[in-house]
C-alpha cells in the first residue's frame, strides 16, 4: 500500500513538473511574440473605434407635420430601421423647409429628412446628399362651387378669392408662391398662409374658397380633401406648358376614380403637377446606415404605385442636390452581398472592416504564422535539453559506476537505468530528434549489458586501483 502510494504522488510530481514547463515555456513565447499582438490588437481597436467606428444607435430624422405623407413614410422608415436594430428618432416639423434648414445646420442633431424636389439651388446645398427620390409629391388644388369657365383649372381669374396656400416658409407656400408668380396670381388673389390642417377646416366650414397644398396621394390630409363633396379638385389642362418652364416639375395622372372608386372621385382622368419627395442626408451620415436606408427606401417606396411603375423609386431625379457614393453603389450593385444573408450589425461590421483590415492581415497573417513555427522550435528545443539532460544522468551514472562500483548494488544499478529508460519513452520525439533518441536508447541499452555481465565496471575499478598503486 505504501509502495503504491508513493507512485501515486510521484506521477503527480512529475505531472506538476511536466505543467510547470509548459506554463514556463508558453510564458516565454509571449514575452517573444507580445509586441507584435499588442500591435495588431490596438491596430484592430483603433480601426473599430476611431478610424472607422460602427454605425450610432440612435438617429434623428425629420419628416413633417401630422397627416401629411413625411409623416406616413416616416413611421415605415422607423419600423424598418427598430427591426434592424437602430432606433430612427422622429422629428415633427414644418414641412421640407424646415427639414432643409436642419440639415444644412451643422449643430442640429437631424441626420436624415424628406426633402421636395427643387426646393434648394444646387450652391446652396452644402454638406448634404441625397440618396434620390423616393415618390411623387403632386400638388392638389381644391377649390369650392363650379369652374365652368375653366378659369380656376387654368389658374387665372382668382381676383377675389381666397386661397390657402400653407404657412410662409413651408415648401407648399413656396411652390403657390412660384406656379401662382407665373401667372401674376400673387397679386390679386387672396393669399392665406395657414397650415394644411388649418386650412381643410376652414375651406371645410366655407371661410375660404381653395386650398393648395403639396403631399402624397396617401396623406390623410388629401384623403379628407377628397371626401369632402363640396370640392372640387383641379384638373392643371396646362400642366405640358408647366413642365417645359419648370424643370423639376412633372406631370402625373389621376384615373377616374383613383381617390374613391366608391365615390369615383375624382369623376374624370385628372392632370396634376408634382415634383419629388427626396430622402436628404448630411455628408457625414454612417455609410453603413446610408446603405441601410437605400434598402429601407426601397422596401418602402419600391413598390408600384399610382403614379411610378414598379422599380421606378428610389432613384436620382433631382440634380440640385450632390449625389451620395453609397446610394450611387446601391443603385449600380444592389446591397452588399452579405446584408442579405446575415443581419445588418454583422453583416456591416464584415462590409466596413473588410478593406480597412486587409493591409492589417497581410502583416498579420506572416506574425500569426510565425508562432506555430516558434512554438514548434521551442518544443524541439525543449525536447533536445531533455534527451541532453538524460544523457548527463546516464553519464554521470557511469561515471559512479566507475569509480564506485559495488557488486551487492546490482538491482539498484538496474532500477536506476529502468527510470532513465523509462523518462526517455515518456519523450513524445518527433522526426528530427529520432537519430538523437534512438542512440540515448541504445547506450543506456549498453550500460544494461554491461551491468549484466559484471564484468566491464569491476575491471574497470580493479584498473583503477591498480593504477592507483602503480602511480
Amino acid at each position: 500500500m505504501h509502495k503504491r502510494a508513493n507512485e501515486i504522488k510521484d506521477t503527480f510530481r512529475v505531472l506538476l513538473e511536466a505543467l510547470n514547463d509548459e506554463f514556463k515555456n508558453t510564458l516565454k513565447l509571449v514575452r517573444q511574440t507580445w509586441p507584435a499582438l499588442v500591435f495588431l490588437a490596438l491596430t484592430f481597436v483603433a480601426i473599430v473605434v476611431f478610424v472607422n467606428p460602427p454605425p450610432p444607435k440612435r438617429i434623428a430624422m425629420a419628416t413633417g407635420p401630422a397627416g401629411t405623407i413625411y409623416a406616413v413614410y416616416g413611421e415605415r422608415y422607423k419600423t424598418f430601421f427598430a427591426e434592424h436594430g437602430i432606433t430612427l428618432e422622429l422629428v415633427p416639423t414644418r414641412g421640407a423647409v424646415e427639414n432643409m434648414e436642419r440639415l444644412l445646420n451643422p449643430k442640429d442633431p437631424v441626420q436624415i429628412a424628406f426633402f421636395q424636389g427643387g426646393l434648394i439651388k444646387r450652391t446652396d446645398a452644402k454638406n448634404i446628399l441625397t440618396m434620390g427620390s423616393i415618390g411623387h409629391e403632386p400638388m392638389w388644388f381644391f377649390y369650392r362651387h363650379n369652374d365652368e369657365d375653366g378659369q380656376l383649372q387654368r389658374f387665372m381669374g382668382f381676383a377675389g378669392r381666397r386661397i390657402a396656400i400653407g404657412p410662409a416658409g413651408s415648401a407648399t407656400h413656396t411652390e403657390a408662391m412660384h406656379l401662382f408668380g407665373l401667372n401674376n396670381l400673387d397679386k390679386t388673389a387672396e393669399l392665406i398662409s395657414i397650415p394644411a390642417r388649418e386650412g381643410i377646416d376652414a375651406i371645410g366650414r366655407g371661410e375660404i374658397d381653395a386650398i393648395f397644398m403639396v403631399d402624397g396621394l396617401r396623406s390623410e390630409n388629401v384623403r379628407k380633401l377628397a371626401r369632402n363633396k363640396q370640392l372640387r379638385l383641379a384638373n392643371f389642362v396646362r400642366a405640358d406648358a408647366y413642365v417645359q418652364q419648370v424643370g423639376y416639375l412633372e406631370k402625373v395622372i389621376i384615373p377616374m376614380g383613383g381617390l374613391d372608386l366608391l365615390e369615383n372621385s375624382p369623376p374624370h382622368d385628372t392632370q396634376l403637377l408634382a415634383t419629388t419627395t427626396d430622402l436628404v442626408i448630411k455628408e457625414n451620415l454612417h455609410a453603413g446606415v446610408q446603405m441601410l436606408l437605400m434598402q429601407a427606401a426601397q422596401e418602402i417606396n419600391g413598390k408600384e404605385s399610382p403614379f411610378a411603375k414598379r422599380g421606378e423609386f428610389p432613384s436620382f431625379r433631382n440634380a440640385t442636390i450632390q449625389e451620395s457614393q453609397q446610394a450611387a453603389l446601391f443603385y449600380q450593385k444592389g446591397p452588399p452581398f452579405l446584408m442579405n444573408y446575415l443581419p445588418f450589425s454583422i453583416a456591416e461590421f464584415i462590409h466596413r472592416m473588410f478593406f480597412y483590415l486587409l493591409p492589417v492581415a497581410l502583416f498579420a497573417i506572416p506574425v500569426i504564422r510565425s508562432i506555430p513555427g516558434r512554438w514548434d522550435k521551442r518544443v524541439k528545443q525543449r525536447l533536445r535539453e531533455k534527451l541532453h539532460a538524460t544523457y548527463g544522468e546516464l553519464k554521470i551514472f557511469e561515471h559512479e559506476l566507475t569509480i564506485s562500483y559495488d557488486t551487492a548494488r546490482l538491482l539498484e544499478y538496474m532500477r536506476r537505468l529502468d527510470a532513465l529508460e523509462h523518462d526517455a519513452l515518456n519523450l513524445e520525439v518527433p522526426d528530427e530528434l529520432s537519430s538523437e533518441y534512438y542512440m540515448l536508447r541504445t547506450n543506456i541499452n549498453y550500460v544494461r549489458k554491461c551491468l549484466q555481465h559484471g564484468d566491464t565496471y569491476k575491471s574497470t575499478l580493479r584498473d583503477s586501483v591498480d593504477f592507483g598503486r602503480v602511480t
